[in-house]
């Protein structure tokens, strides 16, 4: 199933809207005729070489479109690329699913020294009666220019024990 998404700044002039960011995607419910086995992919891009740092920010509501800090849109924030693919596996007696993920992201493109994430992931979740669910996530990602500090380089992991109880 593909998908698509787009958004355009809409005051340039009356009926052309102007500067276009945009998310693709796809969903394989069933990969290889193998029900168990699902993929998806997305890439998303707000990137306006003509007007760094265009979107979710504004010259008047200088903190932008955002919520406590935090980008209320896609969580890449403003000027930047995203791309993400994720495989998962259901487990029989829909009882839980393992998923594998990659997430690259370039932020600051319009700038000297972008910021860059390589992350790779794994998830395991498991279902336990109704209800009740654990899920573990472990990640390693690797950034480089981070900051948009040339040559700074960081290597990160994080692991996420979770339980869920959905009543």
């Amino acid at each position: 199933m593909p998908c698509a998404q787009v958004g355009a700044e809409d005051q340039s002039r009356p009926g052309v809207p102007s500067r276009w960011a945009y998310i693709i995607g796809v969903y394989l419910p069933r990969v290889l005729q193998i029900g168990a086995i699902d993929f998806r992919a997305e890439f998303a891009n707000n990137h306006q070489p003509t007007v760094p740092d265009f979107w979710y920010n504004h010259s008047l509501y200088t903190q932008g479109y955002t919520y406590k800090g935090r980008v209320i849109g896609h969580h890449m924030g403003t000027d930047s690329r995203d791309l993400f693919l994720e495989s998962s596996f259901r487990l029989p007696g829909d009882k839980g699913k393992v998923s594998i993920h990659y997430d690259r992201e370039e932020h600051n493109l319009s700038g000297d020294a972008g910021e860059k994430k390589d992350e790779v992931g794994v998830e395991a979740r498991r279902r336990f009666g109704r209800g009740l669910e654990a899920a573990v996530t472990y990640r390693y990602a690797r950034l480089e220019n981070e900051g948009n500090i040339p040559g700074r380089q960081e290597d990160m992991t994080r692991a996420d024990p979770r339980i869920y109880w959905r009543f």
